[in-house]
């Protein structure tokens, strides 16, 4: 059976946990490949990033050896979809082959450009009431002072490298197939920002909505695993 490897890059504070539950739901054609960021999990000691540049220098790193001689997707979920766009451009830059698929999820296109605040620096209380908004963390952990000090500034420095990225490829296109995923009741994934997506490729681009929040990819895991199934099967 040919086999195709799904690397997966997780969202802000996310770990190599943030895709385990799928394993159980991937078609067995697909092999299962989370990237681990630094400064958590395994990596815990490891300095975090500065910026977006060290971060997608460093995924690159860890991936260049999955990819060789082997058909691959790319899967990224909000800070890992801005990871994910930039770390194709420089595979690309790097004389690597293209994935045959990648997966944008949670964000909108990296060159569309909104107003809103700063939180890496935000007051504590502030920072941790828009987490709570988010729902991607128990609110349990956020009331949980040993959680606060250990965690919140690996959140905080993955917000800092989001919001001081600047996209500086929106000229160059993908030339193979995308998706998109987002959660209907994500305050900040409109139609319109969705749509913006299909001016990243000449390929064909599909979009996918999910019933939950930002964090629909823990809320909807078969759903979301459904669609990555179909979408990667004819490449298997």
């Amino acid at each position: 059976m040919r086999k195709i490897k799904l690397i997966c890059i997780p969202y802000a504070g996310g770990g190599i946990q943030a895709y385990r539950s799928w394993i159980g739901y991937l078609n067995d054609s697909i092999e299962l490949h989370p990237v681990e960021l630094a400064g958590r999990g395994r990596r815990f000691t490891e300095p975090r990033y500065e910026n977006m540049d060290e971060a997608v220098n460093d995924v690159y790193e860890m991936v260049r050896p999955w990819m060789q001689d082997s058909e691959y997707a790319i899967f990224g979920h909000s800070m890992g979809s801005i990871i994910a766009y930039e770390l194709v451009h420089k595979l690309r830059a790097e004389g690597l082959h293209n994935p045959e698929h990648v997966f944008f999820s949670g964000r909108y296109p990296p060159f569309e450009k909104k107003n809103q605040f700063n939180l890496h620096d935000a007051p504590l209380e502030m920072f941790i009431e828009e987490l709570k908004e988010n729902g991607g963390t128990p609110e349990q952990l956020l009331e949980n002072d040993e959680f606060i000090k250990t965690f919140i500034p690996i959140i905080r420095d993955d917000y800092k490298i989001v919001e001081t990225y600047n996209c500086l490829k929106n000229h160059l296109k993908f030339d193979f197939d995308i998706s998109v995923l987002s959660g209907k009741k994500d305050k900040d994934m409109e139609d319109k920002s969705l749509e913006l997506w299909q001016t990243c490729t000449t390929g064909k681009c599909r979009i996918y909505k999910f019933e939950g929040g930002h964090f629909f990819i823990n809320e909807d895991v078969e759903d979301v695993v459904k669609v990555i199934n179909d979408v990667l099967m004819p490449y298997a």
